[in-house]
Parts: C-alpha cells; structure tokens; sequence
C-alpha cells in the first residue's frame, strides 16, 4: 500500500516533468498520450490503495507513511509523509 500511495502523486508529477521537459522535441499527440497514461497511473494506484486500505481492520485504516524525515531537533519534527485514511482514497477519485 505505501508504493501505490506514493505512486498517486509521483503518476502526474513524472508525467509533467516529461511533457514540460520534451514539448518541443515531441509532438502533440505523443504529449497527449503521456499525460493520460500518467493519468490512468494514478487513478490505478488510487484503486489499489483503496483495496489494500479495506483490507484493514476499522482502527487500522489511517496511515502515515514518512518519505524522509529532514528536520529533526528540539520541538521541530519537519518531515516529508503522506497519510492515507478513508477520506484521502476517497479524494483521490473526484
């Protein structure tokens, strides 16, 4: 559940960097067809999550998966995570 969760971000973002790095080199179409497969990704990625989510116990289905952790001191605790609970899957679709 934690790679297609973070796959429903990185789907669109991989898909952007693409297209806005190659727009002159590729043609329209091409671009076009990146973007919708980026698209269809996260929108694939969403359902998994929302599978291995319901597959949890009631108490069990709010997540926070932590990429990286880059402030850590005193009363500070910065990190980079993402939280998957029934709400979060639930926006992922609209």
């Amino acid at each position: 559940m934690q790679t297609s969760a973070w796959l429903i971000l990185l789907f669109p973002l991989a898909g952007t960097v693409v297209i806005g790095l190659g727009f002159r080199v590729l043609p329209a179409r091409v671009a076009g067809w990146i973007g919708t497969l980026a698209i269809a990704g996260a929108f694939i990625s969403a359902i998994a999550t929302f599978i291995a989510l319901q597959g949890r116990g009631e108490e069990e289905r709010q997540v926070v998966y932590v990429a990286w952790d880059y402030a850590n001191t005193a009363g500070v605790d910065g990190k980079i995570s993402i939280l998957i609970d029934p709400l979060s899957v639930f926006m992922t679709w609209w």
